[in-house]
């Protein structure tokens, strides 16, 4: 991965496209390996989709889980293979919860997930990554949002859930892991700041 994003940031410096600065090439080359680990993340779990025939599962649980996170944060693993790793295992546990553990959710089971959801979201979003701070002004603001696009998609998944439309549970399913991985990423980004202060 490093090696690849190093090709790509020496190629853009030789075409001149940006400048040959220590911080440019740095801020290029960082996003250039968080653009290849999302794209692979992906590719991934729709490849898991595909083999264990829960292709249009991958694609909503994908929209869902990088759309929620765009407001709420949460848990950013130390390396682009754990990461990678993290997306697949989120996706193979929403396969087996919608396998082995959906049938025995009524509807008010699913009801009572959604104040859960929403109180997590409001108590610990946005949570902030060390390599992206959030300012003073931002947070209120991705604090409601968070809030507001959390409770739309509980929401959504709720009325496909009453119609019987099986994607209602890929959203419902993800948007807990999307509650637990804030919880993981708010303990980690504390014990960091502590580890700093100590």
């Amino acid at each position: 991965m490093e090696w690849i994003s190093s090709k790509l940031v020496y190629f853009i410096l030789k075409n001149k496209t940006i400048k040959d600065d220590p911080d440019h090439i740095a801020f290029y080359k960082y996003g250039i390996e968080i653009t290849i680990s999302s794209i692979l993340s992906c590719f991934f779990v729709i490849i898991i989709g595909i083999i264990t025939g829960y292709f249009v599962d991958s694609i909503v649980f994908l929209i869902t889980l990088l759309f929620v996170r765009s407001y709420t944060g949460g848990y950013h693993a130390s390396t682009y293979a754990r990461c990678n790793i993290s997306m697949c295992l989120s996706f193979i546990s929403i396969i087996f919860l919608k396998t082995h553990i959906a049938n025995a959710f009524s509807i008010i089971g699913y009801v009572l997930l959604i104040p859960l959801i929403v109180l997590i979201v409001s108590f610990f979003c946005p949570v902030e990554n060390r390599f992206k701070p959030i300012s003073k002004e931002k947070r209120p603001k991705l604090r409601i949002a968070s809030i507001v696009v959390s409770s739309l998609m509980c929401t959504l998944s709720m009325c496909l859930i009453v119609f019987s439309i099986k994607l209602g549970e890929t959203i419902m399913f993800t948007m807990v892991i999307v509650s637990l991985l804030v919880i993981v990423g708010f303990i980690k980004e504390r014990r960091n700041e502590n580890e700093c202060n100590s």
